[in-house]
């Protein structure tokens, strides 16, 4: 077969995640003869171990070497120990301000005065008052001083090195995970190198129409200047058409698809679903210990001295109407994920048996054939 390289001999980079989308991308290139100049991985720090393992199923099956990248916070983590050490301090001497915020969307007008007790939480319509903090005496301003300067150290993990860099994790409204973990990353360590030799370079990437409302916006191919182009070749096919092309090619996709996951990348990722996060608690509930590890680290580093993995609206209660109260963590997330609908009774069915051998979303686990073969491919790559 011809090998066909990059448009105007443009460099091609391919984007793997791991994940059924990256892979289906990786064997249509295969497929039709087309030059990989380099497969890339960016390790944002909280995939499964199962993910990493999958990635060397593919470089054996597909002969296809990939590369992996990760992020570096030393400097940024660095910076923010001199900003904690010469600015906090006074900081703190200070009440943290307070401010009112929408309990849900309106068109009530944002109250033009403040509460008279700011420290206290209060709502007014539809409106609610953050409450500010009290300022710290000496004593507190120095415990917390050193609490969070011993703690602000690298990990080596980069997810957990951007939240303590950040003081927080990401959320639906500062997604900054993938920008600084995967696009980054590739941006920095694999195509500006090429364009530093004179390349142009073609990214290609996993990306379909039908997985949101907002991929559904995105064009085939988008030119980003200066010689960058991303390129979506899969842009419009259905799950059906990815699940077909790897067995096509006689290459299973992630085990994680029979384990509950609708995503591999994050697990769990912010956006996880109640079903996706009750398989995850059940099946890999050190998971869920590590990210309990991570809040109480990301908090005490932070200037507020308090963080949670998910936003305040992930699951109902009564800290959705009243801001004063703690905001939910990963555990009481992964509670939740047991109950039944309304979110409030525990569903025993789900929180006492053990979860299926094989549960997949897209009909991986349809006929007893293809399901003992997706247990037995699960258990090797294990």
């Amino acid at each position: 077969m011809m090998i066909q390289p990059g448009w105007n001999g443009a460099k091609r980079v391919l984007s793997i995640s791991g994940g059924k989308d990256s892979t289906a991308m990786l064997l249509h290139a295969l497929e039709h003869g087309y030059h990989i100049d380099a497969a890339v991985f960016a390790d944002t720090g909280l995939e499964h171990e199962l993910t990493h393992e999958y990635l060397d199923y593919l470089e054996r099956v597909t002969g296809v070497s990939i590369q992996r990248v990760s992020a570096d916070f030393s400097k940024q983590i660095a910076r923010k120990r001199e900003t904690i050490a010469n600015k906090w301090p006074e900081e703190w001497k200070q009440p943290y301000p307070g401010y009112w915020s929408k309990a849900k969307k309106t068109i009530t007008p944002k109250p033009d005065w403040q509460p008279s007790s700011i420290y206290q939480w209060q709502r007014h319509g539809d409106w609610i008052w953050q409450a500010a903090r009290p300022p710290l005496n000496e004593e507190e301003i120095e415990k917390a001083l050193k609490t969070a300067l011993d703690i602000l150290h690298p990990s080596g993990n980069p997810f957990l090195d951007l939240c303590l860099w950040k003081g927080r994790f990401p959320s639906q409204g500062a997604r900054f995970c993938t920008d600084e973990l995967k696009r980054d990353p590739i941006m920095k360590q694999v195509v500006i190198p090429m364009q530093d030799k004179g390349f142009a370079v073609d990214s290609w990437q996993g990306i379909r129409w039908e997985e949101s409302p907002k991929r559904a916006t995105d064009n085939m191919v988008a030119c980003q200047g200066g010689g960058y182009t991303i390129y979506r070749p899969i842009i419009h096919w259905n799950v059906e058409k990815v699940i077909a092309t790897h067995k096509r090619h006689g290459v299973k996709p992630n085990p994680l698809y029979t384990k509950g996951c609708n995503r591999v990348g994050c697990l769990p990722c912010i956006n996880v679903t109640k079903a996706e996060m009750a398989e995850i608690a059940r099946r890999y509930p050190e998971q869920i210990d590590k990210l309990t590890k991570w809040e109480r680290l990301v908090g005490l580093s932070s200037k507020r001295g308090i963080s949670s993995f998910f936003a305040v609206d992930k699951i109902p209660g009564p800290h959705q109407i009243n801001h004063g109260l703690k905001m939910p963590n990963v555990q009481d997330v992964a509670r939740w994920a047991m109950t039944g609908k309304g979110g409030y009774n525990i569903d025993m069915f789900t929180a006492t048996e053990e979860p299926p051998q094989c549960s997949s979303s897209m009909g991986l686990c349809d006929s007893p054939t293809e399901s003992v073969q997706w247990i037995q491919f699960a258990e090797n790559a294990a």
